[in-house]
């Protein structure tokens, strides 16, 4: 390493031959090493170092992560032991819920793992339980604990298992029209569709089953209480009031306190009020104990949630952020309530309904006929309108989602508005959407005027006929006045119930548009199968090496020496790659991928970080490795501390380094006093966090965070954008960034070469064991491109930034992996 004068008299760094450009490459490992004599000089004094060590083995989890299938009936995790392998060791286990919980979706599992000598390799085995009911790709957490002769790694102490679920939301009876993905298709089904959501509600969504049942039970006491205020107002009229001559020995008797109309009054006043201090307590007890809507929406929104984020690339071109911020604002929250909640009410009102028929028809049996006339025209209305309402909701929701797109496309192009100084345009652009809907609004609206008054002109009629075709009865002494009275509230309270119930109807109908659009998101492909598949070829590829290449030092190296390679790899979108490429390189190596633009190093990026969807051939890195990949564009999380970004993902004793991490926004020149001012209090914050239960962020806030600054972020396959030479001035600030509030106001004090290097500095925090760079230099001056060289050296002669240089056996070789970006800072 050293200097050599540049152009102009400037200085530019050489570094060699530590860096290998990948052109050089060749695809035998040994003669990697063989043209970099200094590389097998270090790797030589490396390993004397690693067998001189007298400590004990290391047991680690082969992965941070598992995947298993609901249906395997079982998950199947791998864990290394690392050493000289020369007696027995022993390591506890057990399980711990996360969003899978023990007993439904998996039984809880403890035990202890023996390895006897010589043995490198135990499986652990999670019974799983599986079910009918859709679920998206939850886990549990695996831990290692309580070592005896042996370490464990601090960094794969743990695992995540994740249970993939191929069940169709929200019933299996409607994959094939799902699968067809035809919106209109699944809308005819709607009902249906509405129907098994309900059941999926009150069957698979914790505590929902038994609030539901205690709510039909409580809205049954406001029906007897009803039913019992009717035959009150009878008794009143024709009992307690009725002081007519010839009915005097008769109500006299029946008085409920013999011989008293007065305090028989006023008994039925008391038995009038008491009760309603009961239904207040149901009232109550429903709202306080029995709440549902809240557990509902949360259940459907971290499930969506939780599927955007494992969508494949094309699933997510699906589903453009607008539609995703509604899906989860408005359609859940009208979902849950019009499509599950509402039911209460329309079991209520169907009772009283059926509580009125039963008065009706014990008076009277000739009253079964307006009854059925209005039970006709209800659900005759409803069903000759749904089609025409879903029509118009679908269209007023498009109009909608364009609305919105419109506002987001502003808030993305609003440098360029302004630069081109076309703001009055753009407005009059948008004002041209709005008029373009005034024509949809106005028939939506006369469409709901004509429902709106069909149900009141039926009531109207019926208690007119009533009142003169019961006039008669009580005329010629075949009814009682009470009953006649009675008779007149009840069709007009019916009435009542009927519109209350054609209502919930047109909610209900209402339900079905959010619901189709809620099915079609949840369905969506996913790359989690995929990713299964590339954690199964993985460890098979690290077993198979370790297999054919025994090590006599011990485990340590043998895993050590397992190379990484790109094995006849291909990507038709890139000229370059089209045809096959091989590349083997060995761990403990910094690799730079040169070539002009467009030449597809974003693209071996992205292959090596398993972010390339469609390719031919193998991609074989070890499964005990982490790879990281660190994009060109600075990536912040809003919502979140300075602290919590730095420490995105990091170990909890790697996090817990506060010196360690100052020292490294020290050595790429961040270590300004406000800076460091905000990490102190972000630290407090993130501990005053972790003894407090956590305050709920909103579903759109979260995806706000991750969103991060995504004005700015480029396809990961399109080289175009990734290759193309950028020169920023890193005093500009990012002015198409969003401060994301008061929480974030560190974020917009930011330059762009600051966002930068706190984007690099994570990584070097989290200390991965294959680190990914993509054009790390670029827009740095010389002198920070000179730290960050430094770091990078040190990253991989030390197996990490700013640790003991003298590591043990816990730290595995460090391998970098970056991009030249543009060239005088390359």
């Amino acid at each position: 390493r050293g200097r050599r004068p540049a152009a102009g008299g400037m200085y530019a760094r050489r570094v060699e031959p530590r860096y290998t450009p990948l052109a050089q490459l060749s695809s035998a490992s040994q003669e990697v090493k063989e043209s970099d004599p200094l590389l097998s000089q270090q790797q030589s004094s490396s390993t004397s170092t690693l067998r001189s060590r007298t400590q004990g083995d290391i047991v680690q989890f082969a992965s941070l992560s598992f995947y298993a299938q609901e249906e395997d009936q079982k998950a199947i995790l791998t864990v290394l032991r690392l050493g000289r392998l020369s007696g027995a060791c022993s390591v506890r286990y057990r399980t711990k819920d996360h969003s899978a919980k023990a007993g439904f979706k998996y039984i809880a599992t403890k035990g202890q793992l023996q390895f006897g000598p010589g043995e490198h390799v135990q499986h652990i085995e999670v019974p799983l339980i599986s079910d009918d009911h859709f679920d998206t790709t939850i886990e549990f957490e695996v831990l290692l604990e309580q070592p005896e002769e042996c370490q464990i790694c601090s960094e794969f102490r743990s695992c995540r298992v994740l249970i993939l679920d191929d069940d169709v939301f929200p019933d299996e009876r409607f994959r094939e029209v799902i699968e067809e993905g035809d919106e209109s298709a699944m809308e005819k089904v709607g009902m249906s569709l509405l129907r098994s959501f309900q059941y999926f509600c009150f069957n698979h969504i914790p505590t929902i089953r038994w609030k539901s049942i205690v709510m039909i039970a409580l809205a049954q006491l406001g029906n007897i209480y009803y039913y019992m205020m009717i035959k009150l107002k009878v008794y009143l009229v024709d009992t307690c009031l009725n002081t007519k001559a010839a009915d005097e020995e008769r109500t006299m008797n029946n008085l409920l306190i013999k011989g008293s109309r007065g305090q028989t009054a006023i008994l039925l006043g008391a038995l009038t009020v008491l009760p309603n201090v009961i239904l207040t307590a149901s009232d109550w007890i429903e709202m306080a104990q029995l709440e549902m809507g809240f557990n509902i929406r949360r259940h459907l929104r971290v499930n969506l949630f939780r599927k955007y984020l494992n969508y494949t690339a094309e699933s997510r071109k699906e589903v453009p952020i607008q539609d995703l911020k509604a899906g989860m604002m408005e359609d859940i929250p009208d979902l849950v309530a019009n499509g599950y909640i509402i039911m209460f009410e329309v079991m209520r009102s169907s009772t009283k309904i059926g509580v009125v028929a039963m008065f009706m028809l014990q008076k009277t049996p000739t009253a079964a006929g307006p009854l059925l006339i209005y039970l006709m025209v209800t659900f005759g209305w409803v069903t000759w309108r749904y089609e025409q309402r879903l029509r118009l909701l679908s269209e007023q929701g498009a109009g909608e989602s364009e609305t919105t797109g419109w506002l987001l496309h502003a808030d993305h192009a609003a440098r360029l508005i302004d630069d081109y100084r076309q703001r009055s345009r753009v407005v009059s652009m948008f004002e041209g959407v709005l008029n373009s809907q005034h024509k949809l609004t106005m028939k939506f609206k006369h469409f709901n005027f004509l429902n709106s008054r069909v149900i009141p002109w039926v009531t109207i009629i019926a208690v007119g006929v009533v009142m003169a075709y019961f006039a008669q009865k009580v005329l010629d002494h075949s009814m009682s006045l009470g009953a006649y009275l009675a008779m007149i509230n009840v069709y007009k309270d019916l009435g009542d119930r009927f519109e209350g119930l054609y209502g919930c109807f047109e909610a209900l109908s209402e339900a079905v548009s959010p619901l189709v659009g809620l099915t079609t998101f949840l369905n969506l492909s996913t790359d989690s199968h995929r990713r299964k598949n590339v954690n199964e070829a993985r460890y098979e590829y690290m077993e198979s090496y370790v297999a054919a290449h025994p090590n006599p030092n011990g485990m340590f190296s043998a895993y050590d020496n397992i190379p990484l390679s790109l094995q006849q790899v291909s990507v038709d979108y890139s000229p370059s790659l089209k045809q096959s490429v091989s590349i083997d390189t060995p761990q403990g190596n910094v690799v730079m991928i040169r070539g002009s633009h467009d030449t597809g190093k974003s693209t071996i990026v992205n292959l090596l970080t398993d972010n390339v969807e469609n390719h031919r051939g193998f991609v074989r890195i070890p499964l005990h490795l982490r790879v990281l990949h660190v994009s060109y564009t600075p990536m912040l999380v809003n919502k979140i501390g300075l602290f919590e970004n730095l420490s995105f993902a990091a170990d909890r004793g790697v996090a817990s380094d506060i010196d360690r991490i100052k020292r490294i926004l020290h050595r790429v020149g961040l270590d300004k006093a406000w800076l460091l001012e905000e990490l102190e209090a972000s630290v407090a914050v993130a501990a005053t966090a972790a003894a407090t239960p956590r305050k709920s962020t909103s579903a759109m806030a979260a995806i706000s965070s991750l969103k991060a600054d995504s004005r700015s972020v480029s396809n990961k396959n399109e080289d175009s954008a990734d290759d193309s030479d950028s020169n920023g001035d890193e005093s500009d600030k990012d002015e198409a960034g969003d401060d994301g509030g008061k929480d974030d106001a560190w974020i917009a004090r930011l330059s762009n070469s600051e966002k930068k290097r706190l984007h690099l500095a994570r990584a070097f925090i989290y200390n991965p064991e294959v680190l990914v760079m993509h054009r790390p230099v670029d827009e740095l001056d010389m002198g920070l491109s000179d730290q960050l060289l430094d770091l990078m050296r040190e990253f991989v002669d030390n197996r990490g930034v700013e640790l003991q240089q003298d590591f043990d056996n816990h730290r595995r070789p460090r391998t970098l992996f970056f991009t030249q970006g543009t060239l005088k800072n390359t």
